[in-house]
């Protein structure tokens, strides 16, 4: 989700949220089985074919919030995925093998910055999941 131009004084409200929702379901795993890219914006990526219902708990829950707290939230569905690289060409979906098991034990709450054209992410807030 993206809350870019948020401003400065809402991040208290932003941790809140986050904290809320991190502890409402417990560590989980993810697989990550398959790789392809976002048309358009040419990011190859790495995601899963069946996000764990945990997962798709988090997404709804924190959506919940933050329209609830006046935030804009992405009407885009959700895709969970791990950007690999930037400015790629190809527009296929390939499975994974093995798959990676990535086990999510902690939400953050990130800051993109360009910098020399390039996004880099700065961590404003983290919490562990299951409290």
């Amino acid at each position: 989700m993206s809350l870019r131009d948020t401003d400065p004084a809402r991040v208290v409200d932003l941790d809140a949220i986050g904290a809320a929702a991190a502890a409402a379901l417990p560590p989980f795993t993810l697989a990550l089985d398959r790789t392809g890219t976002f048309r358009g914006a040419g990011i190859a990526w790495a995601g899963t074919s069946a996000p764990p219902a945990e997962l798709l708990r988090l997404v709804q829950c924190l959506g919940d919030a933050l329209g609830a707290a006046g935030f804009p939230t992405d009407r885009r569905p959700f895709h969970a995925h791990v950007t690999l690289a930037r400015r790629c060409r190809s527009t296929g979906s390939d499975p994974l093998a093995p798959p990676i098991a990535w086990t999510v034990s902690r939400l953050t709450l990130n800051a993109s910055e360009l910098s020399s054209g390039a996004p880099r992410y700065r961590e404003l807030a983290g919490w562990p999941i299951g409290g």
